[in-house]
């Protein structure tokens, strides 16, 4: 069984249309799906935007960008979060010499 987040929401999708309540879906894929089910927030959070009109099931660009690549825009530039100890340190020497 196809376990991924974008095939989860394809059933969240057709349950939605289908005209099930959130909570119902939730619990018809915790069955289904059992740990490898979508979180409940993220769930209701999908039903919400397939009642506003949302018909692709798959991710924008900034989600995939932010959260599976964990960058974030600082000054008009992509930066990564996390930074290794060394890369912090050379930041801070540049920052302490100007």
């Amino acid at each position: 069984m196809d376990s991924s987040r974008s095939a989860q929401r394809a059933v969240i999708h057709f349950l939605r249309t289908k005209g099930e309540h959130a909570s119902q879906i939730f619990r018809r894929m915790k069955e289904v799906y059992g740990e490898q089910c979508l979180a409940r927030c993220t769930i209701f959070r999908w039903c919400q935007r397939y009642e506003v009109g949302r018909v692709n099931i798959k991710d924008n660009v900034t989600n995939i960008i932010h959260k599976k690549l964990g960058y974030g825009k600082v000054c008009a530039q992509w930066v990564s979060r996390h930074l290794p100890g060394n890369q912090k340190t050379a930041r801070m020497r540049v920052c302490l010499t100007q």
